[in-house]
């Protein structure tokens, strides 16, 4: 292989029994005419055709490979597909995922020419299987990932938050090992893998042109599933003091003496439950006054 098609991008794809969906999220990718990368398909004990579609993939000329991790939850795979790989950048999509064209050359342009920058990510819009629900607000759009910052780069750092999206992101290969990969949270993974980068004291980027389309699908958009996310997410959260994290400022610092307490519990986050308390009250007044049942 010659010096300019070197591969500079490894991106690992974990999976579990989604072979259907497995050739058009790794052909989507390869709408890059410069083939700069390869594709790590971390398989999580699949009992489907996953490894005969890789096989198919990889027979088609494209440089897909398959690994086997099965210890459950993307923590493990995403680790799996790291140790497997050797590229200098590693970027990470899900197998539910749609690539536009020019993703990966964006994320190797970006980062060969900043090398300020350790990690990158990028907005996520939605394939809607099914109508989408008019109640899914851009306050709470994440528990379905997507993922919308406005149409230019902005700085991910220390003093300007945001949570880098797992289905969509990059990194130095270095600041990967050197924070010691994922860790196996049942969710949350992405938001405290992102803290952990920032109070590192690692600088990003959300990359506008790293763009991706996520499927959606009906069993997603349901309420029953939105209270369940949040759930699980607000134990993962106060499992590392997601929320104590942050001044007055938004500036994220390490987690420290948050000032008064209550059964353990910093004094803030009564006031913003009951803040949050007042909000569902006057919205389901308002429900009523519109004759929503």
């Amino acid at each position: 292989m010659s010096a300019d098609l070197e591969v500079r991008l490894s991106v690992v794809m974990s999976t579990f029994n989604r072979c259907d969906l497995l050739p058009t999220a790794i052909r989507s990718l390869f709408a890059d005419a410069r083939r700069r990368f390869e594709v790590i398909v971390v398989d999580n004990g699949c009992t489907d055709r996953t490894p005969a579609v890789v096989d198919e993939l990889r027979a088609s000329g494209l440089p897909v490979r398959r690994v086997v991790e099965t210890r459950k939850g993307v923590g493990f795979t995403r680790n799996a597909g790291v140790a497997a790989s050797s590229a200098p950048y590693i970027a990470l999509m899900d197998d539910d995922q749609e690539a536009y064209p020019g993703w990966a050359d964006a994320i190797i342009r970006t980062l060969d020419a900043q090398p300020e920058l350790s990690f990158l990510g990028g907005p996520v819009e939605p394939m809607w299987i099914g109508e989408a629900p008019d109640w899914i607000t851009p306050a709470i759009q994440g528990a379905v990932s997507i993922i919308e910052w406005g149409t230019e780069p902005r700085p991910i750092n220390a003093s300007r938050w945001m949570c880098v999206p797992g289905g969509n992101s990059a990194y130095r290969r270095e600041v990967v090992n050197a924070l010691g990969g994922w860790r196996p949270y049942r969710r949350s993974q992405d938001r405290e893998f992102t803290v952990r980068l920032l109070l590192g004291g690692y600088e990003g980027l959300y990359l506008p042109a790293m763009r991706m389309r996520h499927r959606v699908k009906a069993d997603r958009i349901t309420r029953d599933y939105f209270r369940q996310w949040n759930a699980t997410e607000g134990r993962m959260r106060a499992g590392y003091c997601f929320e104590e994290l942050f001044d007055r400022a938004g500036r994220i610092h390490p987690a420290g003496n948050a000032g008064r307490r209550l059964a353990g519990v910093p004094l803030f986050l009564y006031r913003r439950a009951l803040s949050e308390l007042g909000h569902y009250m006057q919205s389901v007044a308002r429900r009523r006054d519109i004759g929503c049942t």
